[in-house]
């Protein structure tokens, strides 16, 4: 009867082979990392390596045994960073870029001292529920006319004028265009007698050379 041919001897497992411990757990043919299954997943834990906290450093969750096993040899490679490392890492993260400042307006271009005047006309005409005050300032300041002076006495005309009956109002306004137009107008008269002119007083109730033309 002839003899049994001797079995050969089994091949040892290479390192990213999975060998069988337990139902549901495997190794790495090197014992590095263990193939635990989890309810329908899988992971692989690396017993040579901790996670930031001490703990163990898992990978996946994997959708098969063979995902996970594929997953090693890339596995290998991976180092968690330390705590330290981590702390470090987020005080370098780079700020949030400041937002760019809003552009400079005619305001902000004027000498300090004009300027700071300026923004006092502003708000002294918003509280009067003048609603474009800005830019009724502006004219007055750019121009040769008192516009906030004009915009000011029309203001309290037209105030008078509501306090009146309703049934004389636009007589009332129509009389104030005449007298308006009078009042503006250079005063010329024969010499020697005087004439007459409407101007601007400034913050100190002083006449400015700007002189005040109504209805215009």
């Amino acid at each position: 009867m002839p003899s049994a041919k001797p079995k050969r001897p089994k091949k040892p497992p290479e390192p990213d082979d999975v060998v069988r411990e337990t139902a549901g757990n495997y190794v790495s043919g090197d014992g590095r990392f263990e193939v635990r299954q989890s309810d329908s997943t899988w992971y692989l834990v690396d017993r040579k390596q901790s996670n930031e906290f001490g703990q163990e450093l898992l990978h996946g969750p994997f959708e098969s045994l063979k995902a996970a096993r594929a997953a090693m040899p890339g596995a290998r490679d991976i180092k968690p960073l330390l705590r330290s490392q981590q702390r470090s890492k987020s005080r370098q993260a780079p700020k949030k870029k400041a937002p760019a400042p809003p552009p400079s307006s005619w305001i902000d271009r004027l000498p300090r001292d004009e300027a700071a005047e300026v923004r006092r006309t502003i708000r002294a005409l918003e509280k009067e529920g003048i609603d474009d005050a800005e830019a009724l300032a502006r004219r007055d300041h750019d121009a040769l006319l008192p516009a906030i002076a004009a915009r000011l006495l029309e203001r309290r005309v037209a105030a008078e004028i509501e306090e009146l009956p309703e049934k004389d109002r636009a007589l009332a306004r129509r009389l104030v265009g005449r007298l308006g137009e009078v009042i503006s107008a250079s005063g010329v008269t024969p010499d020697p007698l005087p004439g007459w002119a409407l101007f601007e007083t400034d913050t100190q109730k002083e006449p400015t050379k700007r002189r005040l033309r109504l209805n215009e």
